[in-house]
């Protein structure tokens, strides 16, 4: 489950490599996963291009597929995810995330995993979410270099319809 493997895979396909060509100055903005049981095996790579665009391309071990690109409604500058400030591994942040859980919010079982590695307020997270039995969402942000907790928050999903403080929103959402 390590991200810069993942990334050094899909960066010697013929697919991405074609597509960097034509877009040079496009940068990597997220890795995406989604635990489930079905989708574990997919990781996305979402690329910010220059357009206020993002083009995602998925890894699976079998074939590297790319999305057209796709429009962004962006709250803040989209920064780069610099690999040079990745020290914790995606298995790591997922053992902390699922620790943390358990010891603060046992009663509130995951049923699906969502994980983005990107940056936020300057500083490269795994951004977890869990999506429990008792249908809230648990937000942990652990960070991606010491894979330690830093933030965690509790929503009822029927709270989300409500309006986010501008702290809370993405820098994008695509």
């Amino acid at each position: 489950m390590d991200v810069k493997t993942h990334l050094a895979a899909l960066e010697k396909s013929e697919e991405f490599s074609s597509w960097k060509k034509e877009h040079p100055k496009s940068f990597l903005a997220h890795v995406f996963r989604m635990l489930d049981g079905v989708q574990d095996p997919i990781w996305q790579f979402g690329y910010y291009n220059e357009n206020d665009t993002m083009t995602t391309f998925f890894l699976t071990k079998e074939a590297v597929t790319i999305e057209a690109e796709q429009e962004i409604m962006k709250a803040n500058p989209i920064k780069e995810v610099q690999l040079s400030e990745l020290q914790a591994g995606f298995g790591m942040a997922l053992e902390a995330a699922t620790a943390f859980q358990k010891e603060k919010y046992p009663k509130h079982e995951p049923l699906k995993t969502i994980a983005v590695l990107q940056v936020i307020s300057e500083k490269l997270v795994y951004n977890i979410t869990f999506i429990t039995q008792k249908f809230d969402t648990l937000n942990l942000r652990v960070s991606a270099k010491e894979g330690t907790v830093i933030q965690d928050k509790l929503t009822a999903l029927a709270d989300m319809m409500r309006t986010f403080k501008p702290e809370d929103k993405p820098d994008y959402v695509g």
